[in-house]
């Protein structure tokens, strides 16, 4: 399965389907949703605003879930804010066939982290959002779509 996000999600997915790739997009907002159906994505990824790392911020994820699937007849994976099997069974029970998670892979031994960035990742009480750290490294991500990181000096400055 290829995942494609965050932009025109469409001639990548038509040259994926032509390959016989399955198909995932991340969806932050309904309008989102419209373009993986019209794409033809095989699965939909809900990617709530506490999720870490690129999105929207417009909408938390169980909110969005719910809409998500009252309007889409594709797999729904959740994404955003689940970090233990507390956050699995709550979009489990929504409705979601899964999770998709990945800050919470950060606390494996086998990610490129000090065990001190991992003890902050961790027991951080605060994030923010916005494009300040994309900005700062000259990445063209399209606007509208920012990044949930944990909250700094070089952020608020």
């Amino acid at each position: 399965m290829v995942s494609v996000s965050f932009g025109d999600v469409t001639p990548p997915m038509a040259r994926l389907r032509d390959a016989g790739m399955r198909t995932t997009t991340q969806v932050c907002a309904l309008s989102d949703l419209d373009a993986a159906h019209e794409a033809g994505v095989d699965v939909v990824v809900v990617r709530g605003a506490e999720g870490g790392g690129h999105g929207r911020n417009s909408m938390g994820t169980l909110p969005l879930l719910q809409m998500v699937l009252e309007r889409s007849d594709r797999p729904v994976l959740a994404a955003g804010g689940i970090f233990n099997h507390r956050g699995l069974a709550a979009v489990l029970a929504a409705g979601a066939v899964g999770a998709w998670v990945g800050t919470a892979f950060l606390g494996c031994t086998e990610a490129a982290m000090s065990s001190a960035e991992r003890a902050h990742l961790f027991t951080a009480a605060e994030t923010a959002f916005g494009r300040v750290f994309d900005v700062a490294q000259r990445y063209p991500w399209p606007h509208g779509y920012g990044g949930r990181a944990l909250r700094n000096r070089f952020f608020a400055e």
